[in-house]
């Protein structure tokens, strides 16, 4: 890995914690349960697609609207129904 990337790698890390912390304050004293800590969510994933996302060849985002649009829900996890999610996906491709 070349420094730049390093560097661009490092400043994604401090900004996923970042936003990991503003999660963490705004989940209050109760805190998350297991299943939906930031901390814990990629754990079940493989290694070689943890690996692949970190090396950028994996989009995790576009993973996860994916799966929404699967379950019928639009990026805000808002059950639109199937027909309206697929609509949305499109849409968000463009």
């Amino acid at each position: 890995m070349n420094r730049t990337a390093h560097q661009s790698n490092a400043a994604a890390i401090a900004n996923l914690r970042a936003q990991i912390a503003v999660l963490e304050a705004a989940a209050g004293p109760a805190g998350f349960s297991d299943e939906s800590n930031p901390h814990y969510v990629l754990q079940q994933l493989p290694v070689d697609l943890l690996s692949q996302a970190a090396r950028g060849l994996l989009d995790l985002n576009a993973a996860a609207a994916l799966e929404l649009a699967d379950r019928g829900m639009d990026v805000s996890g808002q059950w639109v129904g199937f027909k309206a999610a697929s609509v949305s996906l499109e849409l968000l491709r463009a």
